[in-house]
């Protein structure tokens, strides 16, 4: 997938959107961790154990915190894992109501807008916390 900058440590808000929409999503650790962040948000409604859920929940944020500490650093002042969250509740709602409501009214487009500002937050963040982000190859012995 193209990439706006060279090899940031976060992933772009368009590589994000398609854990929401749909799409192919890029190879990225954070973005496995946000993709089960998401699945998690999807299916509460029906949970028959939202406390386990939630356990699970907050593990998913704590690692995606921990992986942003580690290979970010302290150069990410807001907690990442709570942008995401609210991204995944903002998409996961966005979804929904595009799916069970009306495609043009009122409440699916204020989704969707309310979105594209948590979006427009995240480039914001990934600007701020650019920091050169190598991936190695071991050699092949």
């Amino acid at each position: 997938m193209h990439r706006e900058e060279p090899n940031g440590p976060l992933p772009l808000w368009h590589e994000l959107s398609v854990v929401w929409v749909g799409g192919l999503a890029v190879e990225h650790p954070l973005i496995r961790l946000v993709c089960a962040l998401a699945k998690l948000h999807r299916k509460r409604r029906w949970a028959r154990r939202p406390l386990v859920a939630d356990r699970r929940r907050r593990a998913l944020l704590d690692e995606i915190d921990l992986w942003v500490a580690t290979n970010v650093g302290a150069a990410v002042v807001p907690p990442v894992a709570a942008l995401i969250e609210e991204m995944a509740r903002a998409g996961t709602r966005a979804r929904r109501l595009l799916a069970t409501d009306d495609p043009a009214g009122e409440a699916v487009h204020m989704a969707w807008t309310s979105l594209a500002a948590l979006a427009d937050q995240w480039s914001e963040l990934v600007a701020h916390a650019h920091v050169p982000y190598e991936y190695s190859i071991a050699e092949a012995r």
